[in-house]
C-alpha cells in the first residue's frame, strides 16, 4: 500500500450505526442516496462487501422490501442478480447465521 491508496476495510468493521441513523437528517430521497453513496465509498473495493452494508442500509433507511432494495442498489450500479442473491442469502431468523429476516407481508428488519 502506497501513501495515497485506502487500508482496505471489510464490511464487518464499517459501523452502520455512526454513519446511518434511524431518523438520518436530511430528509428525501436525494439525501438518502448521497448517505448510501458516502456508505459505499468508506466500505472499500469490494462489492460483495459492498453489497451487504448497503443492503442493510437500505432497511434502516425504510428501503425494506425486495423490490425497494434491489431497485435502489441498482441504481447505485450494483448487479440486480447479485443484490438479490445476497438478499436471499442473508435472510433468516437466527441472528448468528442471518443478517436480516423478512416477515409475511415481505418487509425486511435488521436482526440484532
Amino acid at each position: 500500500m502506497d501513501a495515497t491508496s485506502k487500508p482496505r476495510v471489510s464490511a464487518a468493521e464499517i459501523d452502520l450505526a455512526g454513519m446511518i441513523s434511524a431518523s438520518p437528517e436530511p430528509t428525501g430521497t436525494a439525501a438518502m442516496f448521497g448517505r448510501l453513496r458516502k456508505l459505499l465509498r468508506a466500505c472499500g473495493p469490494n462489492r460483495h462487501d459492498q453489497v451487504l452494508v448497503l443492503i442493510s442500509a437500505c432497511i434502516t433507511e425504510g428501503v425494506d422490501t425486495r423490490g425497494q432494495i434491489i431497485g435502489t442498489l441498482g441504481h447505485l450500479d450494483f448487479k440486480r442478480g447479485h443484490v438479490a442473491m445476497l438478499l436471499a442469502e442473508g435472510t433468516g431468523t437466527n441472528p448468528e447465521v442471518y443478517r436480516w429476516r423478512r416477515d409475511a407481508a415481505g418487509t425486511y428488519t435488521l436482526l440484532s
